[in-house]
């Protein structure tokens, strides 16, 4: 069944946020410079900042999964707003 969905602490918001940036700016890093063993660690322990507290708190296999990705889109979301909020405040 499915639960009704609790609101996530600051702290688990800031570390989604931190975890989808870097795994981003890996990402383009290695589309554009090329393979290199820290970037690709950077992004295996992103990954698992974004896996570990979505797995401990869910239990089954799908609801894992959900919560990994709903936690990856969340961090994106975080890191627009704060750069949109930080435009809108230079211009308005």
């Amino acid at each position: 069944m499915l639960k009704r969905k609790t609101e996530r602490h600051g702290g688990l918001k800031a570390l989604n946020a931190l975890c989808a940036m870097v795994l981003l700016l890996a990402g383009l890093y290695l589309l554009f410079a090329g393979y290199q063993l820290g970037v690709v660690v950077a992004m295996a322990f992103a990954a698992a900042g974004i896996a570990i507290p979505a797995a401990m708190g869910e239990s089954g296999m799908l609801e894992i999964l959900m919560a990994m990705f709903e936690a990856l889109i969340e961090g994106f979301m975080v890191i627009v707003s704060a750069i949109l909020k930080a435009i809108s405040s230079l211009t308005g």
